[in-house]
């Protein structure tokens, strides 16, 4: 990422869309009190440089059906991380993967609906991939927004 200086208007649109990245632009102008060309143009060059990445939708679990989260660490068996990493992208489970340094290479974040379809997919990477080791989320005791 580019390193970019952020003005008052930057900060002002960062801080808006954390709340909702839904806002049109001209929603977004008149919330702040400029233009829509200017809000167009701040937007653009922070998509661009790098400091927006992204607009996401966060999906509140409690009442899915997929209720059941789990920590999955992977140790892989195999040399390389290509077939993995493509199973879990294409797994909906999966919420989250991450490259980690320790015993464990990789942290799997997913959700499931039954516990049989954790083992199933917990065997499938034992067989194919590597060692796991599991954890299930009793309850979330802090949740912080993502800046």
């Amino acid at each position: 990422m580019a390193t970019i200086h952020l003005d008052d208007i930057d900060v002002n649109i960062i801080k808006i869309l954390q709340e909702d990245a839904r806002l049109s632009l001209r929603e977004l102008a008149k919330l702040i009190n400029v233009s829509v060309p200017t809000i167009s143009s701040h937007v653009k060059r922070l998509e661009d440089s790098g400091v927006i990445q992204g607009y996401r939708a966060i999906i509140f679990l409690g009442e899915s059906k997929a209720n059941i989260r789990a920590l999955i660490e992977v140790n892989l068996y195999v040399q390389t991380d290509t077939d993995f990493l493509l199973y879990l992208e294409n797994s909906v489970c999966v919420n989250e993967c991450n490259f980690m340094t320790g015993d464990f290479s990789y942290h799997i974040h997913a959700s499931f609906e039954t516990v049989d379809e954790l083992n199933i997919f917990v065997s499938f990477i034992q067989k194919n991939y590597g060692k796991t080791r599991v954890s299930i989320e009793l309850e979330k005791k802090i949740k912080k927004e993502e800046v």
